[in-house]
């Protein structure tokens, strides 16, 4: 979530968006929720912010296969996009998303992978690490292993055709 305000001397009233999924510690089975500070290794601020990759091809060549790095990583990103991309012959992951806040994939080609096998690398566009309220949509996946992965606390995102 994203601070809009803040008020008092303490203890403090924090205006964020968009609101909590859930309410946490209160709802039966929920754990408290605690702030973390977006960028936690660049001083609470993120990486990137309004960053975007559109209209080129990535073609991978077969030779980062065994360290499993992606094509693209979206780390630690506010208000990004990757549009109108082609990502062809993947090494590992076409496209890996971590820590993402409101971040757009979208009109993109993801096809072909040099690895076909479960692991680490899955041929893949992995929403992850708590990336919320980001809208992958109209994407064409084929030829891949696991086409979308939507794990490690991501939540509030939209997936759609």
């Amino acid at each position: 979530m994203e601070i809009t305000g803040f008020s008092g001397t303490g203890p403090y009233t924090v205006g964020i968006s968009p609101s909590l999924y859930t309410d946490y510690g209160i709802a039966s089975g929920t754990s408290p929720a605690y702030a973390t500070p977006f960028g936690v290794l660049n001083g609470g601020a993120p990486l990137c912010k309004y960053c975007g990759m559109q209209n080129l091809q990535i073609y991978a060549n077969g030779t980062g296969l065994s360290s499993g790095m992606a094509d693209m990583n979206m780390t630690e990103c506010a208000y990004c996009w990757v549009k109108n991309v082609e990502f062809n012959y993947t090494d590992a992951d076409w496209l890996d998303m971590a820590y993402c806040y409101r971040c757009e994939v979208r009109d993109n080609y993801f096809s072909n992978a040099f690895g076909h096998g479960s692991g680490g690398s899955d041929a893949d566009v992995q929403v992850a690490q708590s990336t919320s309220a980001s809208l992958i949509v109209n994407n064409i996946m084929e030829r891949g292993h696991a086409s979308m992965i939507v794990d490690m606390g991501a939540a509030g995102n939209v997936i759609a055709y």
